[in-house]
């Protein structure tokens, strides 16, 4: 059995911070604003938003797209072509490059900036599925082409 008195003791020495609530709907909206901020970003640090980038929510699904107001962005900013980039080959990267091809975008998919759960799923993905959607190229290549290409086609 738990012995509350010794669980709570480091709160009433002063130890650990702590806010306690008799009112349950303002305990309800302290957890959610709580945890509305620590669960809506996280990532490596080469990843925070810059002033100006776009941040795309998803709630549910597997696709960047589904749900989600990215064409819009995308169209709005006159984006032409899509680069898939991250993880996992296995699902996510397919599904995006899929979603982005019905939607009318020519998608360009570096292999060396995507990830699957294991090497022979990437592979096969790589070799079998991504080609029918996409041009599978490397980062480098699209780096160079992006940084040359006044019209940014591919």
């Amino acid at each position: 059995m738990i012995d509350v008195d010794e669980l709570t003791a480091p709160i009433a020495e002063g130890l650990v911070p702590a806010h306690i609530y008799h009112d349950e709907d303002v305990h309800r909206l302290e957890v959610e604003r709580l945890f509305s901020r620590a669960w809506v970003f996280v990532a490596h640090t080469s990843e925070v938003p810059r002033p100006g980038d776009f941040v795309v929510e998803r709630q549910h699904g597997l696709s960047p797209f589904h749900g989600t107001e990215l064409e819009s962005i995308l169209r709005a900013q006159s984006v032409r072509t899509v680069v898939v980039v991250g993880v996992s080959t296995n699902i996510a990267v397919p599904g995006a490059c899929l979603e982005a091809v019905n939607r009318g975008f020519p998608v360009v998919v570096p292999e060396d900036a995507i990830a699957g759960a294991w090497p022979e799923a990437h592979e096969w993905q790589v070799k079998h599925t991504l080609p029918l959607l996409a041009s599978v190229t490397t980062a480098d290549e699209v780096a160079a082409r992006v940084g040359r290409a006044a019209d940014n086609r591919w």
